[in-house]
């Protein structure tokens, strides 16, 4: 009975030591994903910010771009609110 006790308690030991390194290894891994989510938001709001700095000739505003990066621009001008709530 003692035996079984003693081996019991071993085994309940080893099962925590197991949760808390586990636990651990998930709050690293959280604290790496918000480190992650800071920069790619950091990096959205400066290719914003960029992107509403551009100089945009009048005679293109209310036309339809010509290529991909006028397109960037002219939905940023477009959607200004939307791009402001995100600064």
């Amino acid at each position: 009975m003692v035996a079984t006790a003693r081996q019991e308690a071993d085994t309940l030991k080893k099962e925590i030591g197991q949760l808390k390194k586990k636990l651990k290894d998930e709050e690293k891994e959280k604290a790496e994903a918000q480190t992650e989510v800071k920069e790619k938001e950091d990096n959205l709001r400066n290719s914003v910010k960029a992107l509403l700095a551009v100089d945009i000739p009048a005679n293109t505003i209310g036309k339809p771009p010509a290529d991909s990066a006028a397109d960037a621009i002219y939905f940023a001008v477009d959607s200004g609110e939307l791009v402001r709530v995100l600064l």
